[in-house]
């Protein structure tokens, strides 16, 4: 898998459901170290924790971090927090969403 497979999402299309430690690494420019802080904190789960595949959607939230890390300086436990504050914000967007088409109804 190249580099440009795995930035423009071709890996997700071409079937796949889950990344590999390295693909995850390499996609998201975290360090080995960073990503372990990361499931330490529980903002990154691998689907099998013996083989270290992650889902897809771990891709999004380890690209979500190293931009938190590059923006703002942001050392590993501080992009778990923000990582997981981001995750709970989109949360309580998405059910505010649906109580107010509830409401519409």
């Amino acid at each position: 898998m190249t580099t440009n497979e795995i930035f423009e999402g071709t890996f997700i299309a071409a079937g796949g459901s889950a990344v590999s430690l390295d693909e995850l690494l390499l996609a998201s420019g975290l360090t080995r170290e960073e990503v372990e802080t990361l499931l330490d904190f529980g903002v990154l789960e691998p689907t099998r924790p013996a083989s270290l595949l992650f889902p897809v959607q771990a891709l999004l939230r380890a690209r979500t971090a190293a931009r938190l890390r590059a923006h703002f300086e942001l050392n590993a436990p501080g992009m778990a927090l923000a990582v997981d504050l981001l995750a709970r914000m989109e949360a309580l967007e998405a059910r505010i969403r649906q109580l107010e088409c509830q409401l519409l109804k």
